[in-house]
């Protein structure tokens, strides 16, 4: 009998149209504007470019020109040089068409008022280390230069001493945030498959649910089925959104594909349970309760950090008991969690979270569904 409404359930649910929207083709849709908004903006905007500094044309300008050319950051050139006169550089610097320029006499440095602070920065540390660098030198000259090119060998040494290390193995593309609260998204919108499932086994909202409870059938056999149907129909959307994403727009979701699956399905899970909860509880109409939950999604989803990817940081600054009670955030922090992590720590605590809220409202489903009776039907 439970195989047989397995079958029954499962078959309604997928010839729900609307259902089928919001949890295939929504997520589809929203996905593929966030590629074509985001693709490209992040190595345009954020990976770092040669920072282009102006060198004043005077005596010792082609000396630190060479200098400058040879400093690289992970083997790319991090400055740009060009040698212009006094006047034509200060109206480069003026039209901010350049992050600064340098007397190479006085070391002077004139800054673009309107320039990258980042830039900028890394061009006064660069002028301040080689002109301690520069003194240094000049002065082991003056003082015994003999030993001038062990001085200059040894400061070259103490350069190389300097390695740059990765926070991180995972990508820090912060627009993967939102892929991350678009499958949590769609996982939470498991809701409105439980709450419609729920809906067709209340005797006093829908007819085919008045029959089953006339039926000899067991009040938990249908629950069972429901869930189990749901869960199943829920999977395979959260699936198909998932690899959508990482396979067709080739967007990061973590770095282990089998627990990025097993996430998204376990949020599923979450959502369906919560919503069949919600339909097995009071005697509101299935368009009410529907709205209800998509009202709550939706701002789970803004808290996240769906509509704005710093969102979340802010609550955690301000509010942080909200981040650890949303449940969307938790999923989505799953998949962070396996993108940035080295361990799965914290994956697994924020699985075991959502997971655990999926047992307690199932169980929940269960008391009240076994013990409601009708007057009549």
């Amino acid at each position: 009998m439970l195989l047989h409404m397995l079958k029954y359930d499962f078959k309604i649910m997928m010839k729900n149209k609307s259902l089928l929207f919001w949890l295939i083709a929504f997520p589809i849709i929203l996905g593929s504007f966030f590629h074509l908004a985001f693709s490209s903006i992040f190595d345009t905007e954020f990976q770092a470019d040669a920072i282009p500094v102006i060198i004043i044309d005077d005596e010792g300008a082609e000396q630190l020109s060479d200098i400058m050319g040879q400093v690289e950051s992970d083997g790319e050139t991090l400055f740009k040089t060009e040698m212009l006169s006094y006047d034509k550089a200060m109206k480069k610097i003026s039209d901010n068409d350049a992050e600064a320029a340098l007397d190479p006499k006085s070391l002077k440095l004139y800054m673009s008022p309107d320039g990258s602070s980042i830039s900028q920065t890394i061009v006064k540390q660069f002028i301040d280390s080689y002109r301690i660098n520069t003194s240094i030198i000049t002065e082991a000259y003056q003082k015994d230069p003999s030993k001038a090119s062990e001085v200059t060998e040894r400061l070259m040494s103490d350069i190389s001493l300097i390695k740059r290390g990765e926070l991180t193995e995972g990508s820090l593309n912060i627009f993967d945030q939102y892929y991350y609260n678009l499958v949590a998204m769609v996982a939470f919108y498991g809701s409105l498959v439980g709450l419609s499932t729920a809906c067709r086994n209340q005797a006093n909202l829908s007819a085919s649910a008045a029959r089953k409870a006339s039926s000899p059938l067991r009040k938990s056999t249908a629950a069972a089925s429901g869930l189990l149907s749901a869960f199943f129909a829920e999977s395979i959307c959260v699936v198909s959104s998932i690899s959508y994403i990482i396979f067709v727009l080739g967007e990061n979701l973590g770095k282990e594909l089998p627990l990025v699956y097993l996430g998204g399905i376990a949020g599923g899970m979450t959502g369906v349970s919560i919503g069949y909860f919600i339909g097995s509880v009071g005697s509101l109409p299935e368009n009410k309760k529907s709205s209800i939950i998509t009202a709550f999604t939706m701002t789970c989803c803004f808290l996240s950090g769906l509509m704005d990817a710093s969102m979340k940081l802010k609550i955690e600054e301000n509010v942080p008991i909200l981040n650890h009670i949303n449940p969307i955030a938790l999923i989505s922090d799953m998949f962070y969690c396996l993108n940035i992590y080295s361990d799965h720590k914290q994956y697994l605590i924020n699985l075991v979270s959502v997971l655990a809220v999926s047992a307690v409202f199932c169980a929940l489903t269960f008391i009240f569904t076994r013990r409601k009776k009708y007057a009549s039907l």
